[in-house]
This record gives structure tokens, C-alpha cells and sequence, in this order.
């Protein structure tokens, strides 16, 4: 059978249909009027063709009136809406179904599976879901977007509106406008793919046709097939531009199964390749515009045609290293470097190299850690020194493997390995007899650096597969200092354990540090809570803390609050103030008791680094959020989750929240007295976990 080259259209947007289900029960009674409000606001222009939307309790029913009900039953109401859905015709298969409820009614996903297998099948769908409080059970919209979605949808899926005591109405109101908005735009669906009544291939060699092809996809199909996809006629496409495109990702693909195949199956699909594409290429007409491309394209042919001779003609080890250097250079635009890997002439006889580096690396060392400059200055020229000697080692290990005979490769692997537990037993004495003191984004940066090389050396020390020591080799190669992603704040030392010498769970003497966000926002909080806190902690020895006002605008600064020895001094790094203080109050021999009030995670989110910076230069935190709204606190969830199994006991954060709710100046004062009871609450909790009492 002859195939084509083609070229999928771009996919078209399609507006999918919404079916707002709002749950109906006793429970909700106090938000339903605002969620029809907001609904009829949002999606209230669309025809009754273009929408549906029912309350719910154990059927469907009409959004009004109110029905109030006292319980009701999820998994009755979609397999009612479910086989509503297959025994009518839409106009069309795309439907978004979004569900408001607090998530108490009974649901089983198991007892529908079945008829969500249907719908599946039949409908393209999206699950959404406004979901009321705290306590909503995420398993539900997850169940059920898992049984029903065929396609990978990128939105934000789920909209919590947080109803409690400490929340008005009108912050209701806003966040279900909020959340209605979106859903609408999300209304507008980009399907994943093309479906087709016709078999097409994607790659070469040949293995599983399918009917389907994204947007923008080169495809295969019969010479035979009339090509229609979206009332389109396609015309067969003979560029180089998009032959070679095509023939770079069915290379790509057979590296991508790789581990899946025997040597000798790779050979074969390298064999199907070639013959494909050099068959392919002789029908392009030879212009100049495409010459690069036709010269790359004939050097890759090239170089598979290469890689097979060598293997079925017993020279295997050296085609399986084609194999693995060819695999950096599939997507190489510089004809140069592919001429590069046809030239198998440069391998060599060279034994005992890895001696001559071990020595080189320890005298390195040794030089290293006998300047005394390191101890009592900055330490930025000892982790560029370290560096270098890490990299310049690196860079001496590959060229042994480029130029070592392959029958010796096997001799010198016990030396390989050597060498790199020796890389990492030097770096371990080198990290624990420095003292250091970050405060840069230069020497942060610096040490996520390291901490990636050591990772790759200790995947180094136990690999004992040539083509995969390339492959880490190279990784290693392509670390970059200058193009780095931003300075993560949170990032986890997991190989440089030395730096993160904890003592906090041995020193029994504590000292508190109150950090207040002095945002003008924050006023009415920081108020009532600073008149809590005065009364609670004055059980605390002014010698024993310290409050801070910690300001963001125009630029970040902390001024200490409430000790009149210190509190005319100015700092614009919170490091900063800590190294002006740690010798007169003694900060690194004590648990610091860092108490944290704000409600801007951005602006927490810098303060986090100056914390990182003290806690890699040997102070000891035991860190407590007052949190103030809802997205810092989810933020900062976020954040203590994904690094809680990295921290001991002692040493995870402690979190409160207090909820934002809309200020009024004519507030009674029942409403002031609940405020300051609240606070009080939250304060007291504090002071019993920092037990207070034992200062």
C-alpha cells in the first residue's frame, strides 16, 4: 500500500451546551436565592435550546421555586439526567455539566459507572463544579470526572465558595458571580482531536493506525483515501520542511519505546525508517530554499543506515553508541554536528584515564579546603571553585568513554564508579567543615546548582549501563547557572543534607519573633489582633521577644516595634536584621518562635526566602502563620503539604486563618465583641502550642 504525507486542519472552537444541576435540599437554603441571582445574571441571554438547568433533591426539577427539601440523593438525580441524555438528540456532543452543592447527599460513582461509560462514549464532556464550604468532599467531582471525560481539560475545574459565620453575603454573592463567569468562558471548547471515518499512521514505522489526529498533525494515510476532515479537502504535502519534521518524530518515537525493545528490535525499526523516508524523498523537487533541510535530511538517513551496517556486521557496541549520540542530535539544525557522529574513527585505545583524574580531583579538594579565605568571608568562590571542579571532572569522565576502545569498556566500569563515590564522599567533607552564611540570591542560586549536580552523580555511582551513564553525562552537561528557572523559595536540599544541620529539636531555649504585615488593608486586623496578643503574651519577657512591623510598599522594609533599644533601626532584609541582632541576643543558640501575620502570598512569598537564607545560615525556626483570607491561606497549604515530608515534628509550620469579611464602620458592638473573641481564640491556641508558660 502507497501513503500520503498530510496535514491536519487547525480544530475549530465548539460551544458546548451547559447543564447547571443546583442542589436543592434544606441545606443550601441559605445561598439558593444568590446562586439562581448569579446563574440568571451569567447565562441568562441564552436560549432555553442553548442552556438546561434543574434543582435537584432525589429528581429534577424546575430551578423555581425553592424547594427546600429535606434530604436528597445525587446518584438518583444523573442516572436520571444521564438516560435524559441518551434518549434525546443535542445539536451538539459537546455538554458541560456543572454541579452546585455543599457535597452532603449520598453518592456511589460504583452504581452508575455503567451508564457513565455511555455517556462517554456518546458526548464529550466537561465536569464542573461550585462546591459550598470547607468540608466538600473532593472525591465526588474527581469520581466523576474520571468516569466521564475523554479529554484532557486544562481549566480550573472546581470553585469553592467558603460559606461560614465570618462570611457576608455580598462575598457570596461575588464569588458565585466570579465562579458563574468562568464557567462560561469555559463554554467555548477546543476538542482534543479530529475523529475520522478513516485509518491514518503518525509516525513511521507502522505499529497501531488510529482514527483520530490532533490539530496541526502530520498523518499518513492510503494514496487511495480522498482526505475530507471538517467539510476540508486535504492535498498531500511533499516540503522538506514537513517531511523532515515528520521523520524527526518517528525517530523521537522509537527512542520513546526504547526501553521497550530489544536491541535487535530497534535495529529493525531504524531499518523501516530509512526505507520509508528514502523512498518518500525522492519524489521532492531539489530547490534551494529547502537545501538545509534536504542536506539534514540525508544525513540522518545516513547516519541509520550506518548505525544498522555496523550492528549486522558484529560491531554492535559501536552502533549502539551511534544510537545514543545520535538521540541528542535528532532535532541538531547544524549539518556539521551530524557529520560529526558518521565519523566512527576517533575511538581509541586509553587506559587507566580514571586514575589520573581521581588524582587530579584530590589534590583539587585539597587545595580547596585548606583556604582559610572561605572561613571568615563570603563563601561565593568556594562554590564556584567547587563547581569547576565538578564540571571539569564531569567533562574529563565523558571523554574517556569517547575514546576508550569499546572492548575495554567493561574493565574500567569498577573505576567509573569509584570515581564517582569518591566525587560524592568529597563533596560531603566539603559541605560539613564550611560554615556558611547565605544571604544572596547568588549563593541560593549557586547551591540549587550543586544540589542538582550531586543528584546526578549519585544516579551516576550505581549505573553501570554505558547508554544511560551518556545520558546523565549529558544532563549533567546541559545544567545552566545563568538560565535557571526564578529562585524557588521552597526548594528542598535533598542531596546537600549537610547545609540543613536542624538543631532545633536539641535547644530548649526559645525566643519569639512577631512579624506583623503593616499592609493598610490589614488595619482592621492587625488591631484587634495586636491588642489580643499584648494581653496574652506579656507572660513573655521582653528580653524574650521581639515585635517587628514588616512594611511592603514603596519597597520591603522591618522596623522593630517594641523594643526602644532597637526599634529606631531600619532593615531592608529581614536576614539582615537577624544577623544585626544574633550576637547581642544570642538567636542562633535558641528556637526562634517566628510568628507571621499577613494576607499577601506574593509578598510572603519574598519574606520566605530571607527565611530560607537564615535557616541554611544555622538558625533554627519554628515558624507559625496568622493567616488572613482564604487565598493565602490555600497558599500557604499548598506549600506546607508539599514539603511536610522533608520537616521533622518539631519543625512544621503551625497555621490559623482568619477569614476576610467585609469591613463596616458602623459595626455594633455585639459584632466587635465576637471579633476580638475570635482573635483572643486563635492567639491563646498559639501561645499553648509555643507553650508560653515554659519561656
Amino acid at each position: 500500500m502507497n501513503f500520503n504525507l498530510y496535514q491536519a486542519p487547525e480544530i475549530s472552537p465548539v460551544f458546548s451546551i451547559p447543564i447547571t444541576l443546583i442542589d436543592g435540599t434544606s441545606s443550601m437554603n441559605r445561598q439558593y436565592k444568590y446562586i439562581i441571582q448569579a446563574y440568571e445574571e451569567t447565562f441568562g441571554d441564552l436560549l432555553e435550546t442553548q442552556r438546561k438547568e434543574y434543582q435537584w433533591s432525589i429528581n429534577l426539577k424546575s430551578i423555581k421555586p425553592y424547594l427546600d427539601e429535606e434530604r436528597g440523593n445525587l446518584t438518583m438525580v444523573l442516572t436520571q439526567l444521564f438516560h435524559f441524555m441518551l434518549s434525546n438528540q443535542f445539536p451538539t456532543q459537546y455538554v458541560t455539566i456543572t454541579l452546585v452543592t455543599d457535597g452532603r447527599e449520598p453518592f456511589d460513582i460504583n452504581s452508575i459507572m455503567e451508564l457513565c461509560q455511555q455517556i462517554k462514549s456518546k458526548y464529550t464532556v466537561q465536569i464542573l463544579c461550585i462546591a459550598f464550604g470547607k468540608k466538600f468532599p473532593i472525591t465526588l467531582i474527581k469520581s466523576l470526572k474520571e468516569s466521564i471525560e475523554n479529554q484532557d481539560f486544562k481549566n480550573q475545574s472546581l470553585f469553592q465558595v467558603m460559606c461560614s459565620d465570618y462570611q457576608c453575603y455580598i462575598q457570596i454573592q461575588k464569588e458565585l458571580k466570579y465562579a458563574f463567569q468562568q464557567i462560561r468562558q469555559q463554554l467555548k471548547m477546543i476538542p482534543q482531536n479530529h475523529i475520522l471515518n478513516f485509518e491514518v499512521f503518525t509516525s513511521i514505522p507502522f505499529r497501531q493506525s488510529q482514527k483520530y489526529v490532533e490539530s496541526k498533525e502530520l498523518f499518513l494515510a492510503s494514496s487511495n483515501q480522498i482526505m475530507i476532515i471538517e467539510d476540508q479537502q486535504l492535498v498531500s504535502i511533499n516540503s522538506p520542511i514537513c517531511i523532515l519534521q515528520f521523520l524527526r518524530k518517528s525517530i523521537q518515537n522509537i527512542y520513546c519505546r526504547s526501553d521497550l525493545l530489544q536491541n535487535d528490535q530497534i535495529i529493525q525499526e531504524f531499518q523501516q525508517t530509512f526505507q520509508f523516508f528514502s523512498s518518500l524523498i525522492k519524489n521532492v523537487e531539489s530547490r534551494e530554499e529547502y537545501a538545509q533541510q534536504l542536506e539534514i535530511i540525508d544525513l540522518i538517513l545516513k547516519i541509520i543506515e550506518q548505525i544498522e551496517f555496523a550492528y549486522n556486521n558484529d560491531n554492535k557496541k559501536i552502533s549502539l553508541q551511534q544510537i545514543e549520540k545520535f538521540k541528542d542530535f535528532i532535532y541538531c539544525d547544524d549539518p556539521k554536528n551530524l557529520k560529526e557522529i558518521l565519523d566512527i574513527s576517533k575511538i581509541t585505545k586509553f587506559e587507566g584515564l580514571f586514575k589520573e583524574i581521581v588524582s587530579q580531583v584530590t589534590t583539587e579538594f585539597q587545595i580547596l579546603l585548606n583556604l582559610d579565605t572561605y572561613k571568615n568571608q563570603n563563601q561565593i568562590d568556594f562554590l564556584k571553585n567547587y563547581r569547576t571542579i565538578l564540571t571539569s571532572s564531569i567533562k574529563n569522565i565523558d571523554l574517556v568513554f569517547e575514546t576508550i576502545d569499546p572492548k575495554n569498556l567493561e574493565k574500567i566500569f569498577l573505576e567509573f564508579q569509584n570515581l564517582i563515590g569518591l566525587l560524592i564522599q568529597l563533596s560531603r567533607e566539603a559541605f560539613s567543615s564550611i560554615y556558611f552564611d547565605i544571604s544572596t540570591n547568588e549563593q541560593y542560586q549557586q547551591l540549587i546548582y550543586i544540589n542538582e549536580l550531586l543528584k546526578n552523580l549519585q544516579q551516576l555511582k550505581t549505573q553501570t549501563n554505558l547508554i544511560q551513564i551518556k545520558v546523565l553525562i549529558n544532563q549533567i552537561a546541559k545544567l545552566n547557572l545563568e538560565q535557571q528557572n526564578p529562585i524557588d523559595p521552597y526548594f528542598q536540599f535533598s542531596y546537600l543534607q549537610e547545609l540543613q544541620k536542624n538543631n532545633s529539636e536539641s535547644i530548649s531555649e526559645k525566643f519569639l519573633i512577631f512579624l506583623i504585615d503593616k499592609n493598610e488593608e490589614l488595619k482592621p486586623y492587625t488591631d484587634s489582633i495586636l491588642q489580643n496578643y499584648t494581653e496574652i503574651f506579656s507572660k513573655i519577657s521582653q528580653k524574650k521577644r521581639l515585635e517587628i512591623n514588616w512594611y511592603n510598599i514603596p519597597t520591603t522594609k522591618f522596623k522593630i516595634k517594641s523594643n526602644q533599644e532597637f526599634e529606631q533601626i531600619e532593615f531592608q532584609s529581614f536576614k539582615l536584621l537577624l544577623d544585626s541582632l544574633k550576637d547581642k541576643l544570642q538567636l542562633k543558640k535558641k528556637q526562634i518562635q517566628l510568628l507571621i501575620l499577613t494576607d499577601n502570598e506574593q509578598s510572603y512569598e519574598k519574606l520566605h526566602l530571607q527565611i530560607r537564607f537564615a535557616q541554611l545560615s544555622l538558625y533554627n525556626f519554628r515558624i507559625i502563620y496568622i493567616s488572613i483570607g482564604m487565598k493565602i491561606l490555600a497558599y500557604l497549604e499548598s506549600k506546607i503539604s508539599s514539603n511536610i515530608n522533608q520537616q521533622s515534628q518539631n519543625t512544621q509550620p503551625y497555621l490559623k486563618n482568619i477569614p476576610k469579611q467585609l469591613i463596616n464602620n458602623f459595626a455594633n458592638q455585639e459584632q466587635i465583641q465576637q471579633k476580638r473573641i475570635n482573635h483572643q481564640k486563635i492567639l491563646q491556641e498559639i501561645a499553648n502550642y509555643i507553650d508560653i508558660q515554659n519561656f
